[in-house]
């Protein structure tokens, strides 16, 4: 069955606010999911994809006079049918809420199932999996708070549970606690060093963070520690793109190789991004136009001279063809003339690239 979303509660606001206030937090929220979406977890994109779906149907319904009206209505009716759960549940004490939410949850339900869930950590606190099942439905809601919340409950329960401390690392994660969430996820890879999704985590929460080095750094230990995991393969290439957009000076959005430390750095990253099994598009596409991009910064290109140079070369070649060639001093200009011809007639891409930017050459990439 579809679920019905509460667009207030997405948003975090009265379902009396003004339309000033949605306006902010719909503002708010999409600036959240927006630099989600850049997420190095596919999983983790695709979520913010859908929540950015949401937010634009929130902006629809509750930004418009009419729409929300009949949305109110709608969503009246729904909280009238949650009360009447909450009211069987009040004369159903013995009732067994976490099956109960366990089911909802396969029948793709999660408001049933949280409120389901609930109900049976408020009959049994003492259940550890009663809490699990919470935090559960929590995160297909998206309201990572109440699953934070229904986690650290397990864990005073089971200090050790790693499916608790798997929600809860990624509670974090959500919740822009990125330190926090590295913690955690480590703490969970040392106690089941056997899955890969606590060190992919590390790496989500490095990345999200703007450490994109030590992110770097921890997809090669996890692409090491699991070899040809789908997950680790996607989560290092991600993370190698990025890594060789960093070491590229910019400039207006553009990107440019600007030094010899930049082609070495980059050539090593195409390398390596082409060993990887399984790229996709984009990721070729990446390649393709960093190849490009190295191809014309590693070439020499004829970039014109000034008219007093044609004439001093000129005259210096005449002179030497007059006879002058016993006289050190023609040969040694018109050496000097071939040096500067090299370097600023037919300078490589990467010094053209270097004189165009200035200052943004020696301000960002790699130095």
């Amino acid at each position: 069955m579809d679920t019905f979303v509460d667009y207030y509660d997405l948003l975090g606001v009265d379902c009396q606010a003004p339309y000033m206030e949605i306006e902010q937090a719909i503002r708010t929220t999409r600036k959240r999911y927006r630099r989600l979406e850049g997420s190095p977890d596919q999983a983790q994109r695709a979520n913010a994809e859908r929540m950015m779906g949401l937010l634009a149907e929130a902006e629809k319904t509750l930004l418009n006079a009419s729409a929300r009206e009949t949305y109110d209505v709608a969503l009246k009716k729904e909280d009238q049918r949650i009360e009447e759960e909450r009211q069987h549940a009040a004369s159903s004490s013995e009732h067994d809420w976490v099956s109960g939410a366990m089911k909802y949850l396969d029948e793709n339900n999660p408001t049933s199932a949280l409120f389901a869930a609930t109900e049976g950590t408020r009959q049994h606190p003492e259940n550890p999996w009663a809490w699990y099942v919470r935090a559960v439905a929590a995160v297909n809601l998206d309201r990572y708070d109440e699953a934070e919340y229904a986690a650290r409950e397990v864990l005073k329960i089971e200090p050790n549970s790693v499916p608790a401390l798997d929600i809860l690392s990624e509670s974090c994660l959500q919740l822009e606690r990125y330190d926090e969430a590295v913690s955690l996820a480590r703490r969970a890879r040392k106690l089941d060093p056997s899955e890969a999704d606590f060190g992919c985590r590390v790496v989500r929460a490095l990345f999200l963070k703007g450490d994109h080095a030590g992110a770097l750094k921890e997809a090669h230990k996890v692409m090491s520690a699991f070899p040809g995991n789908d997950q680790a393969v996607r989560i290092l290439r991600t993370c190698l793109v990025q890594d060789g957009e960093n070491a590229m000076s910019a400039q207006a959005g553009m990107s440019y190789i600007t030094n010899e430390r930049q082609i070495e750095h980059l050539t090593q990253v195409v390398g390596e991004l082409q060993g990887l099994p399984s790229l996709d598009d984009e990721t070729r596409q990446w390649i393709a136009e960093t190849n490009k991009l190295l191809e014309h910064a590693k070439g020499r290109h004829y970039a014109g001279a000034p008219t007093w140079y044609w004439v001093l070369a000129g005259f210096f070649v005449l002179c030497l063809l007059a006879g002058a060639g016993a006289n050190p001093i023609p040969w040694l200009v018109l050496v000097v003339l071939i040096a500067y011809g090299v370097r600023e007639v037919w300078p490589y891409g990467w010094q053209t690239n270097a004189k165009q930017l200035g200052s943004a050459a020696t301000n960002s990439g790699l130095q």
